[in-house]
């Protein structure tokens, strides 16, 4: 029997703002490999809980497609109106053609964009110690945000502008059920407008930059002028929502002496790799099944929405032993957080060289940081971390915050 969780509303971002989210999904995992909820129209979905089965339906675009979108706020409503020319929304073999494109720029900028990481954690660190006190996830958010305009080509004066519109596209700043939409659509539509007006101009003035060479791409690749606006738009927002809670629930875990800073390169890899399972922003993917298909013992149709949700396959215990734990030295074991198959995100190696260079810059600080206040979650369905997370230099947690901020 297929169990129904639609009482635990998951198109609701409150539902992930106020919830234990790691004992939600240890009991909803318990469901079985697939379980079924209304949503909050007349379309309903499925829910994949374990890794294997989240692994097989992100790897198989052939029977779980992305061209109706990738998370439940559009495909519950109307659909992705970026199908077939956004990377993220596009699937085999259209999806090739355009990944072909932005690899190969983005590979090309791997200097520069390590630089500016440097540069904007350097600064950003620097600024937080002056001032004493600072909000890890704002930190964490203008370091992302520089990062991820640097790589777009985005002028600095619009830095600003571009950090408050990437996080209300992830964010339900709105209120009530319908205001995650409502908020996505002007936040997109600003940014596309601000990009827009930057590929014209680099196409008369290229520079070194991601909008710049995509500007040069040859028209036999059928990738037009659009195409670019809305793949860069899907790096922007890809590259600030990650990071941002990547970076400050790492910021996080040092303050409450749950790990060490790491020292070595090795250190540091084997510490994001964790950090990334452990933490698991990005809270679901959907995919939508090409044609009647069987999950386990579950009839899936053609049609059906399948809401993968990417921390519980990260915290599944068949797969990672003491998965609440952070334990770097676990090893080098995939997890789920930049996805699988043919989508595997194209922007992991931004994010590790944005780590790294976090890493060196705190690592630079002699003295010690810690809460000053009660962190408090984002209320998201897509993004899973922290709206604010008050910190200072220079202070010791008290027993009874750490102690609650521990369980957060």
């Amino acid at each position: 029997m297929v169990a129904d969780v639609s009482d635990y509303r998951l198109w609701a971002p409150p539902t992930f703002g106020d919830s234990d989210l790691r004992s939600l999904f240890d009991e909803l995992r318990t469901t079985g490999a697939l379980s079924w909820s209304r949503g909050p129209g007349e379309r309903g979905f499925w829910s994949a809980w374990d890794f294997d089965t989240i692994d097989y339906i992100l790897k198989n675009p052939a029977v779980f497609a992305s061209r109706e979108g990738m998370f439940l706020s559009t495909v519950l409503n109307r659909g992705d109106s970026a199908s077939g020319r956004m990377i993220v929304v596009t699937d085999p073999p259209d999806h090739r053609s355009i990944r072909t494109v932005l690899q190969s720029a983005v590979r090309l900028l791997d200097e520069p964009v390590a630089e500016a990481a440097d540069r904007a954690a350097r600064d950003t660190v620097a600024q937080a110690v002056a001032a004493g006190s600072f909000d890890a996830v704002r930190l964490s958010s203008e370091i992302a945000c520089r990062v991820a305009c640097a790589l777009v080509g985005i002028p600095e004066e619009m830095w600003s502008n571009v950090e408050d519109l990437s996080l209300l596209a992830v964010t339900d700043a709105g209120g009530g059920d319908g205001g995650l939409e409502r908020n996505r659509s002007v936040a997109h539509l600003r940014l596309m407008n601000l990009l827009s007006g930057i590929a014209r101009e680099r196409a008369k003035s290229p520079r070194r930059d991601l909008v710049s060479l995509l500007t040069q791409v040859d028209e036999s690749t059928d990738f037009s002028f659009e195409d670019l606006v809305l793949n860069a738009l899907n790096v922007v927002i890809g590259a600030t929502a990650t990071s941002r809670q990547l970076v400050a629930g790492s910021l996080k875990l040092w303050a409450d002496g749950c790990a060490r800073i790491p020292r070595s390169a090795q250190e540091v890899d084997e510490f994001f790799v964790e950090a990334l399972r452990y933490l698991s922003p990005p809270l679901h993917i959907v995919r939508t099944a090409e044609h009647d298909c069987r999950v386990g013992e579950v009839a899936v149709r053609a049609g059906d929405a399948v809401a993968c949700w990417i921390p519980a396959g990260n915290w599944d215990p068949k797969k990672f032993s003491q998965p609440h734990e952070f334990q770097p030295q676990r090893g080098p074991r995939r997890n789920l957080t930049f996805g699988a198959g043919p989508h595997f995100c194209l922007g992991a190696g931004v994010a590790r060289a944005e780590f790294a260079a976090v890493v060196r810059h705190i690592a630079d600080v002699p003295d010690e940081f810690s809460l000053t206040g009660e962190p408090s979650r984002l209320a998201s369905v897509d993004i899973y971390g922290f709206d604010k997370l008050p910190m200072a230099f220079g202070q010791k947690s008290s027993p009874s915050l750490l102690a609650r901020a521990q369980t957060q």
